[in-house]
């Protein structure tokens, strides 16, 4: 893991790790130092705080996960195929970052964080826009929606199942996509009807 990495990436590394295995109560400068075989200092010196260095390594996975899923989303043009890669998102099985992401978005209330969380997260909201954008192509309601708006609800519906799936059994989150996977495929049902994209 720390193979060709600098000390700042080693510390965002061991963050992430840390946060994965004790969440986000149990990290601390030392903690972190502990997981990535560092000197906690080096925590002051790179990052400033504690905070600072969780949200720089959110940053750190979050540009991973969108290297790795914004070219599918960019190509979802139909609600059906947007439920399943937020499915694909969640399963992430060998993609360790989305519960550090969950972990940390959660731990946070005050202003100044949450504007820099926020600022991490709205890529996603972009890119949730666009392919609304192309659902709705050939829907009479295109014109009437605020996508902006529904693309923030959509993207704050998916990081709330991954929060708590951090809580409750799997197959309860499991569940929750299969049943947006069939609300997904009634609106497009619907929209067929009114000439949407179920037509084309």
């Amino acid at each position: 893991m720390t193979d060709g990495l600098t000390t700042k990436e080693r510390l965002m590394e061991a963050a992430l790790a840390t946060v994965r295995e004790q969440g986000l109560i149990g990290t601390s400068a030392r903690s972190i130092a502990r997981t990535g075989d560092l000197n906690q200092a080096l925590v002051f010196y790179h990052f400033g705080s504690v905070d600072e260095l969780l949200i720089a390594a959110m940053n750190r996975a979050n540009e991973r996960r969108l290297a790795r899923f914004a070219p599918q989303l960019e190509g979802v043009d139909d609600l059906g195929a947007l439920v399943r890669l937020a499915t694909d998102l969640h399963a992430g099985r060998d993609d360790p970052d989305h519960e550090a992401i969950a972990a940390i978005t959660a731990g946070w209330s005050d202003e100044a964080t949450a504007a820099q969380i926020m600022a991490t997260l709205e890529p996603w909201d972009r890119l949730v826009a666009d392919a609304l954008a192309r659902c709705l192509a050939n829907s009479p309601f295109r014109a009437l929606l605020p996508l902006d708006d529904l693309a923030h609800l959509v993207t704050a519906l998916f990081l709330g199942i991954e929060i708590y799936g951090r809580l409750e059994p799997p197959e309860r989150t499991e569940q929750l996509f299969t049943t947006l996977g069939g609300m997904a495929g009634m609106a497009e049902q619907l929209l067929g009807n009114l000439g949407g994209p179920a037509d084309t």
